[in-house]
């Protein structure tokens, strides 16, 4: 490799479990794409390949074929290999090149973790604390030992209805509640390059930084290009119309300021939510008198609908943490880096437009981030890494 961005493909195999047989792709394929996020629970991806030697012939898709994927970067900077297993479960874009006498297929990838989970219906009760449930079903039920998992407070009751492990990973991280001031039920459940993860978001903002990215053009044979960001854009700028306070239809409503640590509580009386509702007599068997001072069901000729007490503490802490992780977002490409790992907090340096900045450096758009996402596009002579960076607010850090 003599390029920065050149890419080491130490393997691509298709292998069939049914059958045993196993095909080196490295010559077939034109381009390869993982795709991570703390909003997904697993990884996923897709792989191109042109098809000279009738793979699907030698080797019928069945169902229970595995792509093992291992590569790694530039060898300018030693970075430890991607590797992982994933399964096919969908093939497209099947389309021919007669003047090569090959046919062009892309298979989807999805992490093994998701047919496990679509294969099992979970009917078991807890009575546990959260972080607990998730570690029994994923090393129980998933056959996961790679899972790093952050201890949750609350300990609840809970019997999962016929669900799959995933479904039931979802709702428990719902109500899974901070060790902390706040208590927020903000937990993710995700997979990063080695490990799963069961991580609240404030776990994450209070980690130390692992990465320093810097804007700018890459410098050739210079290692700080794997953490030089070029064509960062700003993917969602602070939108205060996302701001609404979460529990807005409830008596009671919370704002929470995960920076801060802070829990405004707000009290509401029917008559202040809806206004244009008035007390009215009907003699229909689906409405109801409405008394707007009890609070406790509101008519119109239209519908009824009971009056709910509001929401919980945990739901609006939960939107209101995990929104504020929307209102800023940058998007930067880099030379591929199979280092990184999402859920990582990063320091960004980017550059200021003011003329009158001595610092060089846009104060209010640099500062620490968590990782959200990133997006590995590999061909045989490219390798870029695409990485998408969070964080809840605009102010300096202190």
């Amino acid at each position: 490799m003599n390029k920065i961005n050149d890419v080491k493909i130490i393997a691509l195999v298709l292998h069939s479990e049914s059958s045993g047989t196993s095909v080196d792709l490295s010559d077939m394929f034109t381009s390869l794409v993982i795709s991570e996020s703390i909003y997904t629970q697993f990884t996923t991806g897709n792989i191109t390949l042109v098809d000279t030697k009738g793979l699907l012939e030698i080797l019928p898709v069945r169902g229970d074929e595995k792509i093992i994927v291992s590569f790694t970067g530039s060898e300018i900077l030693s970075m430890k290999p991607y590797q992982k297993v994933f399964d096919i479960y969908k093939i497209m874009n099947v389309d021919s090149l007669d003047a090569m006498r090959a046919k062009i297929y892309t298979f989807h990838l999805a992490s093994v973790i998701s047919d496990r989970s679509k294969r099992n219906k979970l009917r078991i009760g807890f009575d546990d604390i959260p972080s607990n449930m998730v570690k029994s079903i994923c090393e129980n039920t998933l056959n996961i030992k790679n899972i790093k998992v952050e201890d949750s407070k609350n300990k609840i009751k809970y019997i999962v209805p016929g669900r799959s492990p995933l479904q039931a990973i979802s709702q428990i991280s719902e109500v899974a509640q901070h060790i902390g001031d706040l208590e927020s039920a903000s937990y993710l459940f995700y997979e990063d390059k080695d490990n799963f993860n069961f991580k609240s978001i404030e776990h994450l903002l209070s980690q130390p930084t692992k990465y320093t990215f810097k804007q700018g053009i890459s410098l050739e044979n210079n290692s700080i290009d794997f953490y030089r960001l070029t064509k960062l854009n700003i993917d969602n700028y602070f939108d205060t119309d996302k701001k609404s306070t979460v529990g807005s239809l409830g008596s009671v409503q919370y704002t929470v300021d995960v920076i801060n640590k802070v829990c405004n509580k707000l009290e509401k009386t029917p008559a202040d939510m809806f206004p244009s509702v008035v007390k009215i007599e009907s003699t229909a068997a689906d409405l109801k008198t409405t008394d707007l001072d009890s609070g406790k069901r509101y008519a119109s000729t239209a519908y009824l609908e009971e009056y709910n007490v509001g929401s919980s503490f945990q739901s609006a802490s939960r939107k209101y943490v995990l929104g504020q992780l929307t209102n800023f977002k940058l998007v930067g490409e880099t030379i591929g880096n199979s280092d990184i790992v999402i859920g990582s907090i990063a320091d960004i340096d980017v550059d200021t437009i003011n003329a009158g900045n001595k610092d060089l450096y846009d104060k209010s758009m640099s500062g620490k981030y968590i990782i959200s996402a990133v997006k590995h596009v590999v061909t045989k002579e490219n390798y870029i890494s695409t990485i998408e960076f969070r964080k809840p607010t605009l102010r300096q850090e202190s």
